[in-house]
């Protein structure tokens, strides 16, 4: 990793760029990763582990050593050929499963009228985001036409508002358009609404349920490397809505508001605005 461009590296992590945005916004805050622009463009950046992540991986390749040596202490040669041959067969059954890609018109198939009943969504907008062309731009003119207050983790990348018990979350037209699936369209403003949800097996119940009563598809849900699990999809006019379950820090509370991270970044002075 250490050297490789951060775009490069959302495209091998499968990421959306303002979400590894994010993610390594934490992880130099923590100093465990620098990053350096290119000198004949500022906007390209490539991304280095520091000595304290390289020391952090050491602890973590020694304690996995102790903990494989640990798991099989006792068991001899014999049985572990037996639990191999055994794992062996189990992965030989699930491989036909494994290698067939399950359509997700498939999966809204297999929801019967009971099941979705059953299935019943808070009524509840936890973030919306609004993708920008100048996030320090939009910034200043939140502050300065509206009064409101950024709050941590904004940074250079994206920017958090507290508007009661929603997040307003900004980031550019660029990142929101790779993240949501839906190609820029410079003639309107770009707008994604985030439902976060208690429970990963929720997301795509949710998502499932939504083009199955008319919606479509706009990002499957996957896993994500900020420790998550989200998914895209339209309603039937077309606007996005995003269904995320959350692991790490930005955690959902029982009356359905959303923490955030109490750590900031350091944010670049805005630019005048043009006006």
């Amino acid at each position: 990793m250490n050297g490789t461009f951060q775009s490069r590296l959302a495209t091998q992590l499968s990421l959306g760029k303002v979400r590894l945005g994010a993610i390594l916004g934490t992880l130099e805050r923590n100093g465990l990763v620098s990053r350096k622009s290119e000198p004949c463009d500022r906007r390209i950046r490539r991304v280095f582990l520091t000595q304290k992540a390289w020391d952090v991986l050491h602890r973590i390749d020694v304690e996995s050593e102790r903990v494989a040596d640990l798991m099989v202490e006792g068991v001899t040669p014999a049985e572990r050929r037996k639990l191999v041959g055994a794992l062996e067969r189990i992965r030989g059954n699930l491989a036909p499963m494994l290698s067939e890609s399950v359509p997700l018109d498939s999966v809204t198939d297999d929801l019967d009228e009971e099941s979705e009943a059953a299935l019943t969504v808070e009524q509840r907008l936890t973030v919306l985001t609004l993708g920008v062309d100048d996030i320090a731009r939009s910034r200043h003119f939140y502050e300065a036409a509206l009064g409101w207050s950024a709050t941590p983790p904004s940074n250079n990348e994206v920017i958090f508002f507290r508007l009661g018990g929603v997040v307003l979350m900004i980031v550019e037209r660029s990142f929101l358009a790779e993240d949501t699936g839906v190609p820029l369209n410079n003639n309107v403003g770009s707008v994604a609404l985030t439902h976060v949800v208690r429970s990963r097996h929720e997301v795509d119940a949710v998502i499932a349920q939504a083009v199955k009563a008319g919606g479509r598809s706009l990002r499957p849900a996957r896993e994500m490397f900020w420790g998550g699990y989200s998914g895209y999809f339209a309603d039937p006019d077309g606007h996005a809505w995003e269904v995320a379950y959350t692991l790490q820090d930005f955690q959902l509370r029982v009356d359905g508001t959303m923490d955030l991270p109490a750590t900031t970044a350091q944010l670049p002075e805005p630019r005048s605005l043009p006006f």
